[in-house]
């Protein structure tokens, strides 16, 4: 009989319980409502929770379980120490921030998805050379690969840093038909999104 003393109830958070007890994120996790299996395979993308609730535990247990198979494309990354007025300042002008953050955010996690899809050798895409410059200026901007979040948010927030894509790889239109300023992130991320939306591939991302 083990006494009370000998249960490990784990760490103080995942992170710590990933790097100091990896077995207990695998066997000592409890999946209610099968929320890993929706976090693999279901729609909905995002889970949100009190502190202590168990937010990290999935993250950590889907990059520890499905990051070494051949068909799983996973990256986890940490907000730690984010930059929050950098990351204020990444889409410019005098928009309000409930049209500047989302496309902020969108910026960040397009180049996330985009590197993702650059490791897969069976992603397909239509314009699989344009698909290749992309990943290349994105290099050349300081922003891939491997950036944290709170680089990309620096690196994205100087005055100096503006978006340009050799070949007018993304040439995005008005509704009245004039080209506008793709050294704009708000105009830019619009034509990444659509870019990104013929990009097909038979493993999980």
């Amino acid at each position: 009989m083990k006494k009370f003393s000998d249960i490990n109830f784990g760490e103080i958070s995942a992170e710590a319980e990933r790097e100091h007890n990896p077995k207990l994120i695998e066997d000592g996790f409890v999946d209610l409502n099968k929320i890993e299996d929706e976090a693999l395979n279901g729609k909905r993308f995002l889970f949100l929770g009190y502190k202590g609730s168990g937010k990290s535990s999935i993250g950590e247990r889907i990059d520890l379980t499905q990051g070494g198979k051949y068909n799983r494309f996973v990256r986890k990354v940490s907000l730690a120490d984010f930059p929050f007025t950098p990351f204020s300042k990444i889409v410019k002008g005098d928009m309000e921030p409930e049209a500047k953050f989302p496309t902020a955010w969108s910026w960040i996690l397009l180049i996330y998805a985009i590197e993702s899809f650059s490791k897969d050798a069976a992603t397909f895409h239509p314009e699989l050379s344009d698909f290749s410059v992309a990943i290349q200026a994105f290099k050349d901007l300081g922003i891939s690969p491997d950036a944290s979040p709170a680089s990309i948010a620096r690196t994205s927030s100087k005055n100096s840093f503006t978006v340009k894509l050799p070949y007018n790889l993304f040439e995005a239109k008005s509704e009245t038909g004039q080209t506008k300023n793709l050294d704009d992130i708000f105009n830019f991320v619009s034509s990444l999104k659509a870019f990104i939306v013929g990009t097909r591939s038979p493993n999980r991302h």
